[in-house]
């Protein structure tokens, strides 16, 4: 039995993917598993996971939701956490890994998660949105992980988080929050039975989608904002995403 499942989702991703595998087969902690669960990839998503030695799961375009993704994977994963990754999050060091593990050596804690910077490549206005995400990860060896008991957006981020299998068998992600948000109903329930969340800055990782206007932000801001109750999934709400066409 590995000590951690990698769960990534994608669709299209092979460039990212590229990318992923190789900063994560660079952690010092080496005990896990990968499993891609790909979302009707047209292009060599499956291969390069494939070569990387992912166990392959695939969601059909039309019936692909975020939490029904990460159920499938949890199902299939033989680690004793889950360690949720979207395709295109990167980590920031080789120590990312066990960063975040290392905190459930207290038996209460549901999840932690951490901060998200933008690409090196990113437009200016999404650098500036991110910036304190880049300030915590630039500032890890001084400020301390964050406990984190009430629940709010951004709250155990499904883009980079660790759970134990344990506690998902307990309550699995909650599949009518289909556009996401199954990180936060998933968070609260915990919360509300004595567990608390740790938020780490040195679990950092890039993660963005090229936002550079502000209407583009505003539209991304008023998505996150929905996802507070349960959605249906709609692709067409990633429109103001410059790599939409990517989901589409």
């Amino acid at each position: 039995m590995p000590l951690a499942s990698f769960i990534i989702r994608g669709r299209n991703e092979a460039h990212n993917l590229k990318k992923l595998f190789p900063a994560l087969i660079s952690q010092t902690e080496r005990d896990y598993e990968f499993i891609y669960v790909d979302n009707e990839s047209k292009d060599d998503s499956i291969r390069v996971a494939t070569q990387y030695g992912a166990r392959i799961i695939s969601i059909p375009k039309n019936e692909f939701s975020y939490p029904k993704a990460l159920n499938r994977g949890a199902e299939e994963a033989k680690g004793r956490f889950l360690v949720i990754l979207s395709a295109h999050s990167f980590p920031m060091s080789n120590g990312w890994l066990s960063s975040g593990l290392h905190h459930f050596k207290a038996s209460d804690v549901a999840g932690v998660y951490g901060p998200t910077c933008a690409y090196e490549d990113s437009p200016t206005i999404e650098k500036i949105d991110k910036f304190p995400g880049t300030f915590q990860w630039i500032l890890r060896k001084i400020i301390p992980p964050k406990i984190v008991r009430r629940v709010s957006v951004g709250v155990l981020g499904f883009t980079n988080a660790i759970v134990p299998k344990s506690l998902w068998e307990t309550h699995q992600f909650d599949e009518s929050y289909a556009r996401g948000g199954e990180d936060g109903e998933w968070a609260r329930y915990f919360i509300g039975r004595g567990y608390y969340l740790v938020k780490d800055p040195a679990f950092a990782v890039r993660h963005a989608h090229y936002i550079s206007t502000p209407r583009m932000l505003l539209a991304q801001y008023r998505y996150w904002n929905e996802t507070a109750h349960p959605q249906e999934f709609n692709r067409d709400k990633f429109s103001f995403r410059k790599d939409y066409e990517r989901y589409k």
